[in-house]
Parts: C-alpha cells; sequence; structure tokens
C-alpha cells in the first residue's frame, strides 16, 4: 500500500508549533507560488509569547513573519493576524457534532465536526496522501453557511491540509487552489506528502539552514515523454535502490520491483499517458517523478 495508515486511537496530544517544524504549502490564484513555513523561534507581542512563522516564498519574492502560540493543556492553536487580536483557529479538543467559530479580518465563519478518523482523503486523479504520523486524528469539518463547500480537512500536529495557518479553507487537493505538499516535524522527518498531479516541488526534505547539504541520489528516467521503455539513470549503482512502485493517474499501482534487474524498463503494454514512479532507497528516502507516454 503506498498510504502507511496505522489503526486509529486515541494517543498523547501531537503539538503543532515544535521549534524548526515546516510546512511545504502551494498555493494558486491566477499564478502559482511555493510557500515554505517554518518555526523560528519566539517573540513577546502584548506580554503573551507566539512562536515566529517565518514565511518563504520561492516564486513570490518575499519572506515576513506571522505569530502563532499553542495551548497544549486545552488544544487549541491561535493566531495573530498582523496589527489585530489573536484568533482561535484550531480546536483540536472538539468531538463530531461540536461547532467551532472564528474570525479571519472581516471574515467570519462557522463550521461543524462532521466525523474524526485517521483515514485521509482519496482524490481519483492523483496518488492519496502519505501519512507516518502514529495513530492521526483527522478533522473532517463542513461550513454551516456554504452546503456547496467542500470539507475542511485538519490534521492534530499538522494543521489545514489545504492551507496550515488559514483553518477554514476548504480542500482541493490541489486542483487551482491550496495544497499542503509536505509537513516535516522538528527532527526533520517528513511525516506527510501529497503528490497530487502537478506537483510544483518535489518535498525532498525541509529548508537547510547550515553548510553541511546532504547530496541528494541522482535518479533520472529518460527519455521523457517515451513511446514502449525508458533507461534508468542512477548516479551510483542499484543496490542505491530499495524498491520501484508504478502508479497509473488514478493512483492504481500496476507494477513493482524490489530487486532492480534491468535499468531498461519496458512499459510499452501499460495503457495510460500518465504514470507516477516511487522510488524508495535503502537510506529511507522516497523519490517521486512523472513519467509521460505518448
Amino acid at each position: 500500500m503506498f498510504v502507511i495508515m496505522p489503526v486509529f486511537g486515541i494517543s498523547q496530544y501531537l503539538p503543532m508549533l515544535n521549534q524548526g517544524s515546516e510546512w511545504h504549502h502551494y498555493y494558486w490564484f491566477e499564478a502559482s507560488c511555493n510557500h515554505h513555513l517554518i518555526v523560528d523561534g519566539d517573540t513577546t507581542i502584548n506580554n503573551i509569547q507566539y512562536e515566529k512563522i517565518i514565511n518563504q516564498g520561492d516564486l513570490c519574492n518575499y519572506e515576513y513573519y506571522t505569530f502563532a502560540r499553542e495551548d497544549t493543556i486545552a488544544k487549541q492553536v491561535f493566531y495573530h493576524y498582523y496589527d489585530t487580536t489573536e484568533v482561535l483557529i484550531y480546536d483540536f479538543s472538539l468531538k463530531a457534532g461540536d461547532t467551532i467559530k472564528s474570525t479571519f479580518q472581516y471574515y467570519e465563519f462557522e463550521m461543524v465536526v462532521d466525523s474524526i478518523s485517521s483515514r485521509l482523503p482519496q482524490y481519483g486523479r492523483c496518488l492519496p496522501p502519505e501519512v507516518y504520523i502514529t495513530a492521526p486524528k483527522i478533522f473532517y469539518l463542513s461550513h454551516v453557511n456554504c452546503s456547496s463547500c467542500n470539507q475542511t480537512i485538519w490534521i492534530e500536529g499538522i494543521g489545514n491540509i489545504s492551507n496550515p495557518f488559514y483553518s477554514f479553507i476548504s480542500w482541493s487537493a490541489g486542483n487551482l487552489g491550496d495544497a499542503l505538499l509536505c509537513h516535516f516535524d522538528q527532527t526533520g522527518f517528513r511525516d506527510y506528502h501529497y503528490v497530487f498531479c502537478e506537483e510544483p516541488e518535489s518535498c525532498k526534505g525541509p529548508i537547510v539552514k547550515t553548510d553541511e547539504i546532504e547530496k541528494e541520489p541522482l535518479i533520472k528516467f529518460y527519455p521523457n515523454p517515451f513511446s514502449d521503455e525508458v533507461y534508468l539513470e542512477i548516479d551510483d549503482n542499484e543496490s542505491l535502490i530499495s524498491s520501484i512502485e508504478y502508479y497509473n493517474g488514478l493512483g492504481i499501482r500496476f507494477k513493482s520491483e524490489k530487486e532492480i534487474v534491468s535499468q531498461n524498463i519496458h512499459l510499452s503494454a501499460v495503457n495510460t499517458d500518465l504514470i507516477f514512479v516511487v522510488i524508495r532507497t535503502k537510506n529511507g528516502k522516497m523519490i517521486t517523478q512523472k513519467l509521460i507516454k505518448r
């Protein structure tokens, strides 16, 4: 299975605002933009201590701070919007049927918790998310005054999987909207990754803050696009790779290899024009690439 999901259970609360945690977020509105949000130190505003969230935009050419704090006893997260007072954005103590009311600038929203689960949503055209959190608590919420809106989805310890600090935004699976691409915990471990159809970045690792940059293995398929077969090129040898899995555009696995017998991959019989390749290396990394068949 591509999605690793343990059996759901009530576990110790997973804090969201840990020093060094990162969210890689994709935003689309008339143009696309990649955001990196990182918990980077703390500050005091109106005698209240907040975590500083640095916002870096790779394609937006900006960098600024916003501020949030977390009450781990009440399981609530608060956000400080610029010159306004703080607002409640998450309440992970809610139960099914409970409601949450909050504001964003001049917008007021009210949502009801439809269900709490450990199962992430599936999206037919693309690969499903992968989550390695132990017993994740996933909240599915609906807008009280918007019956046509998609559900909003929170994950305890991560936030909204559309936009991590805009808790009311509905999930659109990255289809011309907001999408959380991946989340790294305070140790640098990627515990959430959503591979959607036109993924703008590969979420290979956390933002490097030191001069020590780990070399990523070069794994390349060519030609791409291809007709009948592709050649797998790696910068070491086949012992680097633990497994390779091939998925069609619906997220259905149609081929897998545990041992690399040949670096010539025959795909002439595959009846799909879009192929996702998931490569797992023996040092625990996962690399996703996209192939296009003519």
